[in-house]
């Protein structure tokens, strides 16, 4: 069975606040509970990678927004967390 996608569809993808803005820009004293959850058991995270590197669409996202396009995503939702 093929399926064919209209062409206006809305096909995209989403991610959330702690995925956007990895610690960019934090001082000391500013860590998000994906900070302290790392901190506590750098173990439990894939090959012990935690925020600082993992998410980093601050620095990226002129990158990340090319990579969607060529899957032929046409929509992008993202949240932010900042206090």
């Amino acid at each position: 069975m093929k399926i064919k996608i209209p062409e206006n569809f809305m096909l995209g993808t989403s991610s959330s606040a702690w995925q956007i803005e990895g610690t960019a820009g934090k001082v000391a004293g500013q860590e998000s509970w994906a900070d302290l959850f790392f901190q506590s058991d750098p173990s439990r995270w894939y090959d012990q990678i935690g925020p600082q590197k993992a998410s980093d669409f601050y620095h990226r996202y002129k990158e990340d927004i090319a990579t969607m396009a060529s899957f032929g995503l046409n929509t992008f939702r993202f949240t932010i967390q900042w206090a």
